[in-house]
């Protein structure tokens, strides 16, 4: 049972990181575009990133819930695709414990 829980955790986790990045990459576009904006104006790198940092967490604020969701949804889908599903059921391991 260890190894069933490492192999959908790590399987989760790779997915929820991936979501994450990406999701965050797409929140935080239009502050790329004001960012190239104030560096073509000559604004100092480190205020740049700066803003960017401070804008961050009103970004994972949005993007950790729907990033959640989307790994649960990639996870569980491809398990049940490849059947995965149904050998851990046939092994005797309830949905509750795969969860």
């Amino acid at each position: 049972m260890k190894t069933l829980n490492f192999y959908v955790t790590k399987s989760f986790l790779i997915t929820f990181v991936m979501a994450i990045a990406i999701l965050t990459f797409g929140m935080t576009g239009a502050q790329l575009m004001k960012v190239f904006e104030h560096l073509s104006k000559g604004i100092p790198v480190s205020a740049v990133l700066e803003f960017l940092l401070y804008t961050l967490p009103q970004a994972f604020s949005f993007t950790v819930p729907w990033a959640s969701l989307v790994a649960i949804m990639l996870v569980f889908g491809r398990m049940s695709a490849d059947n995965e599903i149904t050998a851990m059921r046939a092994c005797g391991v309830s949905i509750l414990q795969i969860v």
